[in-house]
C-alpha cells in the first residue's frame, strides 16, 4: 500500500504576506497609496520580507495594511468593537484595541500564523494538518461565538443578494444604481457608466466581487443612501478576499467548506457547546500521535541546548545517525547548528579566527536551511548567531566596526546600523519576531556589548580561552595595558585639549573606542572642568555648538548633568549645568542616549534638585516650540509621573497610588493647543512642588 506524502514545514514570511495583502486586494492598497508595486515585489521576496513584515516598524506593509483599514474605517463609519489581543509572542502581556469586525478576523490569524513561525509549534509537524489546526483553534476556540457568527453570516452571503435587496429596499433600478456608481469614478474616462454597467452585471452573474477600482465608488453610493447596506458589503468583499488568499496558508477549500458548514451549524449554540465540540473537531483533523513523538524530540534538544559545552556536542554526535532517521526534515538544522558550535570550541584552543570563520557560515547554512524548523529553539538560535557573527566581525575589523558604531548617531551618514551584512540577516529575522531580548533588542547595544555578550553565551574551557576572555574584556572596559603612569595619561589628554582650535571645537575626536566625542564632552566625562570653563568663553570659543552630540546620542548638556548627579565636584557643576542649559536647544532635553535610553531631562529630574528643575521646565514652557516626536523614557511617561515615582514610591507606595489619581498627567496632552495656559502652569507648579 502506498504511503500518504506528507508535506513539511511551516508557513513562511513570503507565503503569509502573500495572504495578508490579498484580504485587502492588491489593487486596493495600490490605488490608495499605501505601497507601490516595486515594495510589493520587494516584501514578496524571502529575504525582503523580514522589514517588510514586521507589525510593530511604522513604515512596515502590515502597518500600511492598518492604515488601510483605518481609512476604511473613517471613510464609512464602519462600528468597532473593545476586544483583547495579544502584545507579546509569549502571550504573557495584552492590549485592549478597538477594531472593526473584518480587522479583528484578519488580525488573529495572521497573529496566530505569527506565533507558530517563530517556534512554539513542534519542529516537523506535518504542514497542512498544522495550518488546520491553527486556524481552527483560533477562530472557534473563543470565549464567545464572535468568529462563529462572523463566518457563518458572511459565507451564507452573495454579492447578487446584496445588491438585489438594496435595489428592492430603496426602490431603485439598476441602471440607476449604475449611474450612480459611475459619479463615484474620478478617471474621467468617457465610458465610466460602460463599465461599470459590465463589471456589476458579471459580478452579479457570477456571484463575485468586482476589483476595488469598481468597487470602491459602488460602496460610496452604497453608504450614501444605506450605511447597513455598505457594511455588509464590506464584511462580503474581506471574506470573499479572505477565502481566495486562504491557499497562501497551506489552506485547502474543502477545509475552508467544513469550517463554514461548522460555523453554520453552531452559531446560535450556546458558547460552551460550542468551544466544546470546536475541541473535538478540531482535534480530528490532527494526528496527535505524530505530534507527541515529535514533542518528546523536542525536549531532547532542550537538555542539549541547556549549556553550551563539549559533552553535550559529543551527545548529539554519537546520535546522530538515529537523529538523521527520526528527524528527515529539521536535521540539517540541527547539524549545521552543532559543527558551528564545534568551530567555536576549536576557536577557544587555538584563538585562530578562521575557527570562527568558519562556525559563522555554518550558523548561516543551518538559518537558511532550518529557520522554519527551529521550533521553540528558534530564539537561543537566533541569540548564539548574532553574537558569534557580531563578536567577529568586532575582532576581525575593529576599526570598521567602531567606526559603523560611531556613525550611527550621525543624522547626516549613511550608516543607520552598526551591523555587518552577516549579523543583519540574523538580525532581521529576530526582530521581525520579537526573538531578542534586553540589549540584544537594540542594534548600538549589540556591538558596543558584542565582547560581554560573547563570553556570556561561552564559557572558556581552555587556559587558551581563559586568556582571550581576559584580553576582550581588558579591551572592552578600555583598560589600557601599557606602562605608561597615569599622571602622565593625564598630563597628554590635558594637553590634546587645551590644543583644541576654534575652527575644530565642534569636531568628533578620534578615538578607538566605542563612543567618540566633542571635546567639551570629552573634558566633561573626564572632570576637566576648568577647560569646559575655557570652552563655553564665547570670545575665545565663539564657533561652539552645544547641540552636537557624543556617537552615543549624549550632548554635553547630559554630559555635565550627569556629573552634577553622581555628586562630582557639584559646586563646579551646577554652574556649568546652568550655563550649558542656556545655549542648548529645547528638542536636545528629551533626546535619549543610545545605550541606557535616557534624557537629560530624566538626569535632572533624578538629580531631585528644585532649582535645577526648575531651571529646566522654564527652558521646556518657553516660547521654543517642543517638538512633535519627542519621548520621556521608554515607556513614554511625563516629567511628572518620573518625579512622583522618584519622590513616593519607594517611599510610600500609598500616598503616590493617591497622587497618581491626579487624572491625566501626560505631558505631550498638557501642551496640546486646546490646554489653556492656567492649566500649564498648575501642571508646572504641581511638578516643583513635588520635587
Amino acid at each position: 500500500m502506498e504511503q500518504k506524502k506528507i508535506i513539511y514545514g511551516n508557513v513562511t514570511l513570503s507565503q503569509l504576506i502573500h495572504f495578508a495583502v490579498e484580504i485587502c486586494g492588491k489593487g486596493a492598497l495600490m490605488q490608495k497609496g499605501f505601497i507601490t508595486d516595486s515594495e510589493l515585489n520587494d516584501a514578496y521576496k524571502e529575504k525582503g520580507a523580514y522589514l517588510k513584515f514586521r507589525c510593530t516598524d511604522k513604515n512596515s506593509l502590515f502597518q500600511k495594511i492598518y492604515q488601510f483599514f483605518s481609512e476604511i474605517e473613517k471613510e464609512f463609519e464602519i462600528p468597532l468593537h473593545k476586544t483583547e489581543r495579544k502584545k507579546s509572542l509569549d502571550g504573557k502581556y495584552f492590549e485592549e484595541v478597538e477594531l472593526n469586525d473584518f480587522q479583528q478576523f484578519y488580525s488573529h490569524i495572521i497573529w496566530s500564523f505569527i506565533v507558530q513561525i517563530c517556534g512554539t509549534r513542534p519542529f516537523e509537524s506535518p504542514q497542512n494538518n498544522l495550518s488546520k489546526k491553527i486556524i481552527y483553534d483560533c477562530l472557534l476556540k473563543q470565549p464567545t461565538s464572535y468568529f462563529i457568527e462572523y463566518i457563518a453570516l458572511v459565507s451564507s452571503t452573495t454579492f447578487d443578494e446584496v445588491i438585489t435587496e438594496f435595489a428592492k429596499v430603496h426602490n431603485l433600478k439598476y441602471e440607476q444604481i449604475y449611474n450612480e456608481v459611475a459619479e463615484n469614478i474620478n478617471d474621467n474616462e468617457s465610458d465610466s457608466l460602460l463599465n461599470v454597467r459590465k463589471a456589476l452585471q458579471k459580478c452579479r452573474k457570477e456571484n463575485t466581487n468586482p476589483t476595488w477600482k469598481i468597487f470602491h465608488p459602488f460602496l460610496k453610493a452604497v453608504h450614501k443612501r444605506d450605511k447597513r447596506f455598505s457594511f455588509i458589503l464590506l464584511n462580503l468583499y474581506f471574506y470573499s478576499n479572505f477565502k481566495n488568499a486562504i491557499k497562501w496558508l497551506s489552506f485547502k477549500k474543502t477545509d475552508l467548506q467544513k469550517l463554514e458548514s461548522f460555523c453554520k451549524n453552531h452559531q446560535k449554540n450556546d458558547t460552551e457547546n460550542i468551544i466544546q465540540d470546536a475541541i473535538n473537531f478540531t482535534n480530528e483533523s490532527v494526528d496527535m500521535q505524530n505530534l507527541k513523538g515529535i514533542t518528546e524530540k523536542t525536549l531532547y534538544f532542550d537538555k542539549l541546548l541547556n549549556k553550551n559545552c563539549r559533552e553535550n556536542l559529543r551527545i548529539f554526535q554519537s546520535n546522530m545517525n538515529e537523529l538523521r532517521n527520526e528527524l528527515p526534515h529539521s536535521f540539517s538544522f540541527w547539524e549545521n547548528w552543532f559543527c558551528a558550535k564545534d568551530y567555536v570550541y576549536k576557536y577557544f584552543d587555538s584563538g585562530n579566527l578562521e575557527h570562527l570563520e568558519n562556525a559563522v557560515k555554518w550558523y548561516g547554512l543551518a538559518f537558511e536551511n532550518g529557520k522554519y524548523f527551529m521550533g521553540k529553539s528558534s530564539g537561543q538560535f537566533i541569540h548564539e548567531a548574532i553574537i558569534v557573527s557580531a563578536y567577529l566581525d568586532m575582532k576581525k575589523n575593529p576599526t570598521k566596526a567602531r567606526t559603523r558604531l560611531q556613525k550611527t548617531s550621525d543624522n547626516n551618514s549613511d550608516t543607520k546600523t552598526p551591523l555587518d551584512q552577516t549579523t543583519k540577516n540574523f538580525y532581521d529575522f529576530g526582530l521581525t519576531f520579537d526573538l531578542l531580548l534586553n540589549d540584544m533588542n537594540d542594534a548600538y547595544n549589540l556591538y558596543y556589548h558584542c565582547f560581554q555578550n560573547f563570553w556570556n553565551c561561552f564559557s572558556p574551557e581552555s587556559e587558551c580561552a581563559k586568556n582571550i576572555q581576559n584580553e576582550d574584556l581588558f579591551r572592552d572596559s578600555g583598560i589600557e595595558t601599557t606602562n605608561t603612569p597615569e599622571n602622565e595619561k593625564v598630563l597628554k589628554s590635558r594637553e590634546t585639549l587645551l590644543k583644541i582650535s576654534d575652527a575644530k571645537i565642534n569636531n568628533i575626536l578620534p578615538t578607538s573606542h566605542n563612543v567618540a566625542y566633542t571635546p567639551i564632552s570629552n573634558a566633561i566625562i573626564q572632570g576637566y572642568f576648568d577647560i569646559v570653563e575655557l570652552y563655553l568663553d564665547k570670545s575665545k570659543y565663539p564657533s561652539l555648538d552645544l547641540n552636537i552630540p557624543n556617537t552615543n546620542n549624549c550632548y554635553p548638556i547630559h554630559e555635565i548633568a550627569t556629573q552634577y548627579l553622581r555628586g562630582n565636584e557639584q559646586k563646579k557643576t551646577k554652574p556649568l549645568v546652568l550655563k550649558i542649559l542656556e545655549r542648548t536647544d529645547k528638542k536636545v532635553l528629551f533626546t535619549q542616549t543610545n545605550r541606557q535610553k535616557i534624557s537629560s531631562l530624566e538626569t535632572v529630574i533624578q538629580s531631585l534638585d528644585l532649582d535645577l528643575n526648575k531651571r529646566f521646565l522654564e527652558k521646556m514652557f518657553g516660547a521654543e516650540k517642543i517638538p512633535n516626536d519627542f519621548i520621556i523614557s521608554a515607556d513614554e511617561v511625563s516629567p511628572l509621573y518620573f518625579a512622583l515615582m522618584i519622590k513616593y514610591l519607594f517611599n510610600n507606595p500609598v500616598e503616590y497610588a493617591e497622587k497618581i489619581n491626579i487624572g491625566n498627567i501626560n505631558y505631550k496632552t498638557c501642551l496640546t493647543p486646546d490646554y489653556q495656559n492656567q492649566k500649564k502652569k498648575s501642571f508646572t507648579t504641581l511638578i516643583f512642588h513635588l520635587l
